[in-house]
């Protein structure tokens, strides 16, 4: 979880040193669809699901500093979208 609540500050810390920087923020689209995946994995506790959504909703907060935004319907279809974004990033200056 510590892990968790630092990305968002970290990527958003490059930011201030690189503004030019390639942020992407991969998300599920929602907290209850978070809360849905959680649950119907099977491999959280109550406690821990708790936290996840507590954590994603302090990300989701921030979400509008990131350049981009990719919705993880799909785990082949956000890859896809990932490597649109960085090739059409790489040319540009």
């Amino acid at each position: 979880v510590g892990n968790l609540r630092n990305r968002c500050g970290r990527a958003l810390a490059v930011l201030e040193y690189y503004p030019q920087a390639v942020t992407i923020f991969v998300h599920c689209g929602s907290l209850a669809e978070l809360e849905r995946r959680l649950r119907q994995r099977g491999t959280e506790s109550e406690a821990s699901i708790q936290r996840r959504l507590e954590v994603a909703q302090r990300e989701l907060a921030v979400v509008d500093r990131y350049r981009h935004q990719v919705i993880n319907q799909t785990i082949s279809a956000a890859a896809r979208e990932i490597c649109e974004i960085l090739t059409r990033q790489a040319g540009t200056p």
